[in-house]
């Protein structure tokens, strides 16, 4: 995290200078996790244009080259020996935390299937960021008097996983010795 001052003048599209550092590694990482077709895609800036060599021969070569993706093999190895077993509930867990297992993210994924994907990108990117959200209460007058108990009890908190490439600045601050966030953009 940054640990200077944060000028608030600063444009808020310019990324943090750990943002910049780290985006060519997550670029090289997707794309050899992306396999060959993206290798290709790249082109030159991966498979470089030999001296000498004709663009005719290079443009051979390149749609010739395959890449045998023992960097996602390996990474799903490696991922798959963490996540041999689903996730399992400490004694003691509130039955409220317990009933969001089966889908964290409102799109079906259980905890289990969130962590693995979140550990994954974390693997082969360094970093991975899970925000935790959840629908505002409508503040509309109309609204809120048609609105049922259970109408307002379906309203949960739920879970999203952030790419790295796509939270471009983070900011906190030391308060009461703990690191408190401060400014997080989000590229959506």
């Amino acid at each position: 995290m940054a640990k200077k001052k944060v000028d608030p003048t600063v444009d808020p599209s310019v990324p943090s200078d750990a943002y910049k550092r780290m985006a060519p590694r997550w670029r090289l990482i997707s794309t050899l996790l992306a396999g060959t077709v993206a290798m290709r895609e790249a082109g030159q800036e991966y498979l470089p244009q030999h001296d000498a060599e004709s663009p005719a021969n290079y443009n051979e070569r390149l749609t010739r080259n395959t890449l045998y993706n023992m960097t996602e093999l390996t990474l799903d190895s490696l991922v798959g020996k963490v996540f041999v077993e689903p996730l399992v509930f400490s004694n003691g867990t509130p039955a409220q935390i317990k009933a969001l297992y089966e889908d964290v993210d409102l799109m079906g994924n259980n905890a289990s299937v969130f962590a693995r994907e979140v550990f994954r990108t974390a693997m082969a990117k360094t970093v991975a960021y899970v925000l935790v959200d959840m629908p505002a209460k409508p503040t509309d007058p109309e609204v809120l008097a048609k609105m049922s108990m259970e109408d307002d009890l379906k309203r949960r908190p739920y879970w999203s996983m952030v790419d790295p490439e796509n939270l471009f600045f983070q900011y906190a601050e030391v308060e009461n010795g703990k690191e408190v966030l401060k400014q997080v953009r989000i590229l959506e």
